[in-house]
Protein backbone atom coordinates (compact mmCIF):
# COMPACT_ATOMS: atom_id res chain seq x y z
CA UNK A 1 0.00 0.00 0.00
CA UNK A 2 2.75 2.17 0.90
CA UNK A 3 4.40 2.17 -2.91
CA UNK A 4 0.49 2.99 -3.98
CA UNK A 5 1.00 6.23 -2.19
CA UNK A 6 4.38 6.83 -3.93
CA UNK A 7 2.64 6.35 -7.45
CA UNK A 8 -0.13 8.75 -6.29
CA UNK A 9 2.31 11.29 -5.12
CA UNK A 10 4.31 10.87 -8.47
CA UNK A 11 1.81 11.69 -10.46
CA UNK A 12 0.44 14.35 -8.69
CA UNK A 13 3.84 16.60 -7.94
CA UNK A 14 6.58 15.06 -10.12
CA UNK A 15 9.68 15.93 -7.46
CA UNK A 16 13.23 14.77 -8.30
CA UNK A 17 16.27 16.00 -7.11
CA UNK A 18 18.80 16.47 -10.40
CA UNK A 19 19.51 20.00 -12.29
CA UNK A 20 17.67 18.57 -15.55
CA UNK A 21 14.29 18.92 -16.51
CA UNK A 22 11.47 16.13 -16.16
CA UNK A 23 11.76 15.43 -19.68
CA UNK A 24 15.83 15.09 -19.47
CA UNK A 25 15.61 12.89 -16.41
CA UNK A 26 13.47 10.78 -17.91
CA UNK A 27 15.43 10.28 -21.04
CA UNK A 28 18.53 10.06 -18.84
CA UNK A 29 16.43 7.33 -16.97
CA UNK A 30 15.74 5.41 -20.34
CA UNK A 31 19.61 5.83 -21.03
CA UNK A 32 21.31 4.85 -17.62
CA UNK A 33 18.57 3.10 -15.92
CA UNK A 34 18.44 2.79 -12.36
CA UNK A 35 19.86 -0.56 -10.64
CA UNK A 36 20.45 -1.40 -7.15
CA UNK A 37 22.52 -4.62 -6.51
CA UNK A 38 23.61 -6.67 -3.69
CA UNK A 39 25.83 -9.24 -2.59
CA UNK A 40 26.62 -10.28 0.82
CA UNK A 41 30.36 -12.15 2.40
CA UNK A 42 30.40 -13.06 5.87
CA UNK A 43 29.17 -10.59 7.86
CA UNK A 44 29.12 -7.95 5.19
CA UNK A 45 26.90 -6.99 2.47
CA UNK A 46 27.59 -4.74 -0.70
CA UNK A 47 24.84 -2.93 -2.37
CA UNK A 48 25.49 -0.54 -5.52
CA UNK A 49 22.93 2.16 -6.14
CA UNK A 50 23.85 3.28 -9.85
CA UNK A 51 22.04 5.45 -12.40
CA UNK A 52 19.13 7.75 -12.54
CA UNK A 53 16.75 7.44 -9.71
CA UNK A 54 13.50 6.88 -11.55
CA UNK A 55 10.31 4.39 -11.48
CA UNK A 56 12.18 2.18 -8.94
CA UNK A 57 9.44 2.38 -6.44
CA UNK A 58 7.60 -0.91 -7.58
CA UNK A 59 10.65 -2.66 -6.52
CA UNK A 60 10.73 -1.23 -3.42
CA UNK A 61 9.29 -4.10 -1.66
CA UNK A 62 12.18 -6.41 -2.90
CA UNK A 63 14.35 -4.08 -1.02
CA UNK A 64 13.25 -4.01 2.01
CA UNK A 65 12.73 -7.77 1.70
CA UNK A 66 16.80 -8.28 1.14
CA UNK A 67 17.41 -5.43 4.81
CA UNK A 68 15.15 -7.96 6.48
CA UNK A 69 17.26 -11.04 5.11
CA UNK A 70 20.59 -9.34 6.28
CA UNK A 71 18.70 -8.49 9.36
CA UNK A 72 17.60 -12.58 10.03
CA UNK A 73 21.17 -13.61 8.17
CA UNK A 74 23.17 -11.45 11.40
CA UNK A 75 24.70 -9.23 8.72
CA UNK A 76 26.21 -6.39 10.86
CA UNK A 77 27.68 -3.83 8.11
CA UNK A 78 25.90 -2.81 5.21
CA UNK A 79 28.31 -1.23 2.50
CA UNK A 80 26.88 1.34 0.06
CA UNK A 81 28.42 2.20 -3.53
CA UNK A 82 26.67 5.25 -5.00
CA UNK A 83 27.18 6.68 -8.58
CA UNK A 84 24.28 8.72 -9.88
CA UNK A 85 23.00 12.00 -11.24
CA UNK A 86 20.17 11.97 -9.06
CA UNK A 87 16.70 12.05 -9.69
CA UNK A 88 13.08 10.94 -7.34
CA UNK A 89 13.52 12.72 -4.58
CA UNK A 90 10.69 10.97 -3.59
CA UNK A 91 12.29 7.41 -4.39
CA UNK A 92 15.11 8.34 -3.10
CA UNK A 93 13.56 8.97 0.24
CA UNK A 94 12.03 5.55 -0.01
CA UNK A 95 15.58 4.08 -0.08
CA UNK A 96 16.76 5.79 2.75
CA UNK A 97 13.79 4.42 4.88
CA UNK A 98 14.60 1.22 4.04
CA UNK A 99 18.23 1.46 5.23
CA UNK A 100 17.06 2.86 8.33
CA UNK A 101 15.42 -0.35 8.72
CA UNK A 102 19.23 -2.26 8.92
CA UNK A 103 20.13 -3.01 12.37
CA UNK A 104 24.13 -2.52 11.88
CA UNK A 105 26.36 -0.56 10.90
CA UNK A 106 26.13 1.77 7.56
CA UNK A 107 28.68 3.05 5.44
CA UNK A 108 29.62 3.75 2.21
CA UNK A 109 31.55 5.35 -0.52
CA UNK A 110 30.73 7.21 -4.34
CA UNK A 111 32.14 6.54 -7.71
CA UNK A 112 33.02 10.14 -9.66
CA UNK A 113 29.39 10.74 -9.45
CA UNK A 114 27.19 11.52 -5.92
CA UNK A 115 24.49 14.22 -6.95
CA UNK A 116 21.36 16.13 -5.93
CA UNK A 117 19.01 12.69 -4.65
CA UNK A 118 21.84 10.47 -4.33
CA UNK A 119 23.64 12.82 -1.86
CA UNK A 120 20.05 12.43 0.74
CA UNK A 121 20.69 8.64 0.49
CA UNK A 122 24.99 9.19 0.91
CA UNK A 123 24.16 10.66 4.44
CA UNK A 124 22.42 8.06 5.75
CA UNK A 125 26.05 6.02 6.12
CA UNK A 126 27.94 6.76 8.99
CA UNK A 127 31.13 7.05 6.71
CA UNK A 128 31.09 8.09 3.59
CA UNK A 129 34.71 8.39 1.16
CA UNK A 130 34.66 9.72 -2.32
CA UNK A 131 37.56 8.98 -4.94
CA UNK A 132 40.03 11.72 -6.16
CA UNK A 133 38.29 12.49 -8.84
CA UNK A 134 34.71 12.05 -7.43
CA UNK A 135 32.26 14.54 -7.93
CA UNK A 136 29.26 16.01 -5.20
CA UNK A 137 26.52 17.98 -6.56
CA UNK A 138 23.73 19.68 -4.26
CA UNK A 139 20.83 21.33 -4.89
CA UNK A 140 17.39 22.78 -3.97
CA UNK A 141 14.88 19.75 -4.73
CA UNK A 142 12.67 20.33 -8.20
CA UNK A 143 9.22 19.53 -8.83
CA UNK A 144 7.48 19.63 -11.61
CA UNK A 145 3.73 20.77 -10.46
CA UNK A 146 0.06 20.69 -12.18
CA UNK A 147 -3.36 20.63 -11.34
CA UNK A 148 -5.97 22.98 -9.99
CA UNK A 149 -5.04 25.56 -7.69
CA UNK A 150 -5.86 23.31 -4.84
CA UNK A 151 -3.51 20.54 -5.78
CA UNK A 152 -0.70 23.25 -6.76
CA UNK A 153 -1.05 25.18 -3.19
CA UNK A 154 -0.82 21.25 -1.98
CA UNK A 155 1.91 20.19 -3.88
CA UNK A 156 3.79 23.20 -3.09
CA UNK A 157 3.69 22.27 0.43
CA UNK A 158 5.02 19.37 -0.49
CA UNK A 159 7.73 20.77 -2.20
CA UNK A 160 8.64 23.28 0.16
CA UNK A 161 8.47 19.68 3.08
CA UNK A 162 11.32 18.19 0.67
CA UNK A 163 13.24 21.58 0.42
CA UNK A 164 13.53 21.88 4.65
CA UNK A 165 14.46 18.45 5.01
CA UNK A 166 17.59 18.54 2.37
CA UNK A 167 18.23 21.69 4.55
CA UNK A 168 17.95 20.07 7.66
CA UNK A 169 20.13 16.89 6.49
CA UNK A 170 23.01 18.98 5.21
CA UNK A 171 23.17 21.12 8.09
CA UNK A 172 23.22 17.85 10.51
CA UNK A 173 25.46 15.86 8.08
CA UNK A 174 28.19 18.91 7.08
CA UNK A 175 30.05 21.39 8.78
CA UNK A 176 27.70 24.40 6.95
CA UNK A 177 24.66 26.10 9.04
CA UNK A 178 21.20 26.37 7.28
CA UNK A 179 21.71 29.42 6.40
CA UNK A 180 25.35 28.67 4.36
CA UNK A 181 23.15 25.99 2.87
CA UNK A 182 20.49 28.28 1.94
CA UNK A 183 23.29 30.99 0.41
CA UNK A 184 24.93 28.27 -1.77
CA UNK A 185 21.78 26.44 -3.22
CA UNK A 186 20.16 29.82 -4.26
CA UNK A 187 22.10 30.14 -6.75
CA UNK A 188 21.72 27.13 -8.85
CA UNK A 189 23.51 23.68 -8.30
CA UNK A 190 26.31 23.83 -5.98
CA UNK A 191 29.19 21.75 -7.02
CA UNK A 192 31.89 20.49 -5.11
CA UNK A 193 35.01 18.08 -6.00
CA UNK A 194 36.12 15.72 -3.14
CA UNK A 195 38.72 18.06 -1.62
CA UNK A 196 35.85 20.66 -1.44
CA UNK A 197 33.45 18.26 0.12
CA UNK A 198 35.32 16.91 2.29
CA UNK A 199 36.29 20.18 3.86
CA UNK A 200 32.86 20.95 3.79
CA UNK A 201 31.71 17.84 6.24
CA UNK A 202 29.70 16.30 3.39
CA UNK A 203 32.28 13.56 3.13
CA UNK A 204 34.40 11.61 6.24
CA UNK A 205 37.42 10.44 3.59
CA UNK A 206 39.06 10.64 0.11
CA UNK A 207 39.98 7.12 -1.27
CA UNK A 208 43.64 6.92 -2.53
CA UNK A 209 43.29 7.05 -6.87
CA UNK A 210 40.68 8.22 -9.10
CA UNK A 211 37.59 6.44 -9.76
CA UNK A 212 37.36 4.43 -12.73
CA UNK A 213 34.81 6.48 -15.16
CA UNK A 214 33.02 4.85 -17.85
CA UNK A 215 30.98 6.42 -20.68
CA UNK A 216 27.75 6.24 -18.84
CA UNK A 217 29.14 8.15 -16.03
CA UNK A 218 31.14 10.58 -18.12
CA UNK A 219 27.67 10.84 -20.31
CA UNK A 220 25.93 11.51 -17.29
CA UNK A 221 28.55 14.43 -16.00
CA UNK A 222 28.36 16.06 -18.66
CA UNK A 223 24.28 16.06 -18.98
CA UNK A 224 23.95 17.18 -15.13
CA UNK A 225 25.46 20.28 -16.02
CA UNK A 226 29.16 19.56 -14.40
CA UNK A 227 31.56 22.16 -14.71
CA UNK A 228 34.75 19.56 -14.58
CA UNK A 229 34.03 17.29 -17.49
CA UNK A 230 35.83 13.38 -17.23
CA UNK A 231 36.96 11.39 -20.17
CA UNK A 232 36.17 7.95 -19.94
CA UNK A 233 38.87 5.44 -19.01
CA UNK A 234 36.79 2.58 -19.60
CA UNK A 235 34.21 1.52 -22.23
CA UNK A 236 32.09 -1.51 -21.15
CA UNK A 237 29.62 -0.54 -23.71
CA UNK A 238 30.43 0.91 -26.86
CA UNK A 239 26.56 2.12 -27.70
CA UNK A 240 27.08 4.46 -25.13
CA UNK A 241 27.23 7.82 -26.59
CA UNK A 242 31.08 9.42 -26.58
CA UNK A 243 32.31 11.86 -24.77
CA UNK A 244 34.29 14.57 -26.78
CA UNK A 245 37.56 16.49 -25.30
CA UNK A 246 35.21 19.56 -23.78
CA UNK A 247 33.11 17.11 -22.28
CA UNK A 248 30.04 17.62 -24.13
CA UNK A 249 27.99 14.67 -24.73
CA UNK A 250 27.53 13.50 -28.24
CA UNK A 251 23.46 11.52 -28.18
CA UNK A 252 22.77 8.92 -30.13
CA UNK A 253 22.08 8.50 -33.76
CA UNK A 254 22.34 12.44 -33.61
CA UNK A 255 26.30 13.85 -34.70
CA UNK A 256 25.28 17.07 -32.80
CA UNK A 257 25.97 17.79 -29.38
CA UNK A 258 23.76 17.25 -26.56
CA UNK A 259 22.68 20.47 -26.31
CA UNK A 260 19.24 20.96 -26.83
CA UNK A 261 17.88 24.06 -29.34
CA UNK A 262 14.64 25.78 -28.11
CA UNK A 263 12.70 23.25 -31.15
CA UNK A 264 13.73 20.41 -28.78
CA UNK A 265 13.20 21.52 -25.94
CA UNK A 266 9.79 22.78 -26.76
CA UNK A 267 9.09 18.94 -28.34
CA UNK A 268 10.06 17.21 -25.04
CA UNK A 269 8.00 19.71 -23.53
CA UNK A 270 4.65 19.12 -25.17
CA UNK A 271 5.48 15.47 -24.87
CA UNK A 272 7.01 14.83 -28.48
CA UNK A 273 10.30 13.23 -29.45
CA UNK A 274 13.64 15.17 -28.65
CA UNK A 275 14.02 15.07 -32.85
CA UNK A 276 10.60 16.66 -33.60
CA UNK A 277 10.37 18.62 -37.24
CA UNK A 278 8.94 22.03 -36.70
CA UNK A 279 5.41 20.94 -38.75
CA UNK A 280 5.01 18.64 -36.28
CA UNK A 281 5.84 20.56 -33.16
CA UNK A 282 3.22 22.67 -34.79
CA UNK A 283 0.28 20.37 -35.28
CA UNK A 284 1.09 19.22 -31.82
CA UNK A 285 1.04 22.98 -30.53
CA UNK A 286 -1.99 23.47 -32.92
CA UNK A 287 -3.73 19.80 -31.71
CA UNK A 288 -3.47 21.37 -27.59
CA UNK A 289 -4.31 24.88 -27.85
CA UNK A 290 -7.85 23.31 -29.74
CA UNK A 291 -7.73 20.92 -26.78
CA UNK A 292 -7.86 23.40 -24.09
CA UNK A 293 -9.95 26.12 -26.22
CA UNK A 294 -12.87 22.89 -25.77
CA UNK A 295 -11.86 22.71 -22.18
CA UNK A 296 -12.34 26.48 -21.67
CA UNK A 297 -15.61 26.13 -24.12
CA UNK A 298 -17.01 23.70 -21.78
CA UNK A 299 -16.12 24.80 -18.17
CA UNK A 300 -18.03 28.23 -19.27
CA UNK A 301 -21.07 26.36 -20.58
CA UNK A 302 -20.46 24.45 -17.08
CA UNK A 303 -20.37 27.60 -15.07
CA UNK A 304 -23.51 29.18 -17.04
CA UNK A 305 -25.85 26.43 -16.41
CA UNK A 306 -24.66 26.11 -12.94
CA UNK A 307 -25.77 29.88 -12.65
CA UNK A 308 -29.04 29.24 -14.36
CA UNK A 309 -30.13 26.36 -12.17
CA UNK A 310 -29.22 28.64 -8.94
CA UNK A 311 -31.44 31.30 -10.48
CA UNK A 312 -34.10 29.02 -10.90
CA UNK A 313 -34.06 27.42 -7.58
CA UNK A 314 -33.93 30.64 -6.07
CA UNK A 315 -37.04 31.78 -7.99
CA UNK A 316 -39.12 28.78 -7.35
CA UNK A 317 -38.36 28.99 -3.45
CA UNK A 318 -39.51 32.91 -3.30
CA UNK A 319 -42.61 32.11 -5.90
CA UNK A 320 -43.71 29.21 -3.69
CA UNK A 321 -43.14 31.01 -0.58
CA UNK A 322 -45.65 34.12 -2.18
CA UNK A 323 -47.89 31.78 -3.26
CA UNK A 324 -48.26 29.99 0.21
CA UNK A 325 -49.15 33.09 1.72
CA UNK A 326 -45.54 33.47 3.98
CA UNK A 327 -44.30 36.43 1.97
CA UNK A 328 -45.91 38.95 -0.31
CA UNK A 329 -43.91 40.33 -3.46
CA UNK A 330 -42.01 43.32 -1.78
CA UNK A 331 -40.48 40.46 0.69
CA UNK A 332 -39.91 38.38 -2.25
CA UNK A 333 -37.63 40.94 -3.63
CA UNK A 334 -35.60 41.90 -0.65
CA UNK A 335 -35.09 37.82 -0.06
CA UNK A 336 -33.74 37.64 -3.45
CA UNK A 337 -30.23 38.73 -2.79
CA UNK A 338 -30.29 36.36 0.32
CA UNK A 339 -31.18 33.41 -1.15
CA UNK A 340 -28.12 33.87 -4.29
CA UNK A 341 -25.31 34.14 -1.14
CA UNK A 342 -27.13 31.38 0.96
CA UNK A 343 -29.75 29.47 -0.27
CA UNK A 344 -30.26 26.95 1.98
CA UNK A 345 -30.15 29.25 5.35
CA UNK A 346 -32.34 31.33 2.93
CA UNK A 347 -34.28 28.12 2.29
CA UNK A 348 -34.71 27.37 5.78
CA UNK A 349 -36.12 31.02 7.60
CA UNK A 350 -38.88 30.53 4.65
CA UNK A 351 -39.41 27.09 5.52
CA UNK A 352 -39.76 28.18 9.27
CA UNK A 353 -42.10 31.30 8.59
CA UNK A 354 -45.99 30.63 9.17
CA UNK A 355 -48.82 31.22 6.42
CA UNK A 356 -49.88 35.24 7.32
CA UNK A 357 -52.15 34.98 9.43
CA UNK A 358 -55.67 37.45 8.86
CA UNK A 359 -56.19 40.47 9.79
CA UNK A 360 -59.14 39.64 12.12
CA UNK A 361 -56.66 37.81 14.27
CA UNK A 362 -54.40 41.03 14.97
CA UNK A 363 -57.05 43.91 14.74
CA UNK A 364 -57.92 45.39 17.98
CA UNK A 365 -60.35 47.90 19.20
CA UNK A 366 -64.51 48.68 19.11
CA UNK A 367 -64.52 51.49 16.81
CA UNK A 368 -68.12 51.65 15.33
CA UNK A 369 -68.43 50.46 12.13
CA UNK A 370 -68.17 53.68 9.83
CA UNK A 371 -69.44 53.28 5.92
CA UNK A 372 -66.32 52.89 3.44
CA UNK A 373 -66.44 55.20 0.81
CA UNK A 374 -68.13 53.96 -2.39
CA UNK A 375 -64.66 53.93 -4.19
CA UNK A 376 -62.76 51.76 -1.87
CA UNK A 377 -65.53 49.91 -0.67
CA UNK A 378 -65.56 48.73 -4.58
CA UNK A 379 -61.84 47.05 -4.85
CA UNK A 380 -61.09 44.18 -3.89
CA UNK A 381 -58.16 43.51 -1.34
CA UNK A 382 -55.03 43.57 -3.93
CA UNK A 383 -56.20 46.58 -5.25
CA UNK A 384 -56.12 48.81 -2.53
CA UNK A 385 -53.14 51.18 -1.54
CA UNK A 386 -51.78 51.52 1.20
CA UNK A 387 -53.46 55.04 2.56
CA UNK A 388 -56.60 53.12 1.56
CA UNK A 389 -56.12 50.09 3.68
CA UNK A 390 -55.09 52.66 6.46
CA UNK A 391 -58.35 54.75 5.99
CA UNK A 392 -60.32 51.13 5.94
CA UNK A 393 -58.67 49.85 8.83
CA UNK A 394 -59.51 52.98 10.64
CA UNK A 395 -63.11 53.68 9.52
CA UNK A 396 -64.49 50.18 8.81
CA UNK A 397 -62.10 47.59 9.82
CA UNK A 398 -64.66 44.83 9.56
CA UNK A 399 -65.05 45.06 5.99
CA UNK A 400 -61.22 45.10 5.75
CA UNK A 401 -60.96 42.16 7.34
CA UNK A 402 -63.32 40.56 5.27
CA UNK A 403 -61.59 41.86 1.63
CA UNK A 404 -58.45 40.48 3.28
CA UNK A 405 -60.08 37.00 3.89
CA UNK A 406 -61.53 36.87 0.68
CA UNK A 407 -58.02 37.77 -1.23
CA UNK A 408 -56.61 34.47 1.32
CA UNK A 409 -59.32 32.32 -0.21
CA UNK A 410 -58.49 32.91 -3.35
Amino acid sequence: MKNKRISIALAAALIWGSSLSMQQVIAMAKDYPFSIAANVEGKKATIRITGTIWRWHNNAEEFRRQIERYNAQGVTHLHIYINTPGGSVIEANEIVNIIREFSGKVTGEGGALVASAGTYIALECETFEMPENGQWMYHKPIADIRGNEDQVESQLKGLKNFTLDYKKRYAAKSKLTAKQIEKNWVKGDVWLNAEDALKDGFITGIKKGAAAVSEDTAAMIAACGSPIALAPTTNPNPQNPPVNPQGSVEPKNNPNTITMNELEALALKIGLPQNSTQAQVDAKLAELSASAAKVTQLEAEAQAKEAADRQKAVRDLLDGAVRDKKIDAKQSQSLESWANQSFEECKAYIDGLPALKAISESVKGTAAPITAAPAVGDKPFEALTQEEIAALESSDPQALQAKYEAYLNK
